[in-house]
């Protein structure tokens, strides 16, 4: 099977530390959602998650950035990549606002779960930078990948636990089984 990996950073203003209980996790899907059912790759089977990082530029906190990332079962990427181009405007922090990559056979199941990860794990803080290049002296912004702190990481944690890992994703061309989703646990933490 091939599968096309993709990351969309789609243009939306960060929310701020200690604030995250006031994303709307479904809007954010499902605005994602229309926009990719208008793609040329509306008719794939794709299955993506939301994702978080927490961003910095030049050690300013900008705060929780979300983003898409997700398979699509096609062994073209510059298709994908040019249909996702298509429906999520460039974001102006972002060097590549939309990447894709295809999926080598042996790391299928590795992509699949980065999709629907879930807790505190696999989860950065970005702290992007502007700098020069050496060689032909033009100016370009730079990132690094950080860990999150703890406070972070506990108010990541909490607000995932807020939702089924059903509620993180966008499905095209797949099925949720309804039974399933009904039996899920909820469980909410709050900080002390």
């Amino acid at each position: 099977m091939d599968l096309v990996s993709f990351c969309v950073i789609p243009e939306h203003d960060p929310t701020k530390e200690g604030e995250l209980d006031s994303f709307d996790m479904l809007k954010f899907i499902g605005a994602s959602s229309k926009r990719i059912s208008r793609s040329s790759i509306r008719n794939e089977r794709l299955i993506a998650g939301v994702d978080f990082s927490f961003n910095y530029h030049e050690n300013t906190p900008l705060g929780w950035k979300p983003h898409l990332y997700g398979i699509v079962i096609t062994d073209d990427a510059k298709f994908v990549r040019k249909a996702l181009k298509e429906v999520f405007p460039c974001h102006s922090q972002a060097r590549r606002p939309v990447r894709t990559k295809l999926v080598s056979d042996g790391d299928w199941a590795k992509v699949l779960s980065y999709a629907y990860k879930n807790g505190g794990s696999g989860f950065y803080a970005k702290s992007s930078y502007r700098t020069q290049s050496a060689v032909s002296g033009r100016d370009y912004q730079g990132s690094r990948k950080n860990r999150l702190t703890s406070s972070q990481r506990f108010e990541l944690s909490s607000y995932l636990l807020q939702h089924n890992v059903g509620d993180r994703l966008l499905l095209r061309g797949l099925r949720r089984d309804p039974i399933a989703l009904h039996l899920q646990p909820r469980l909410r933490l709050q900080q002390p």
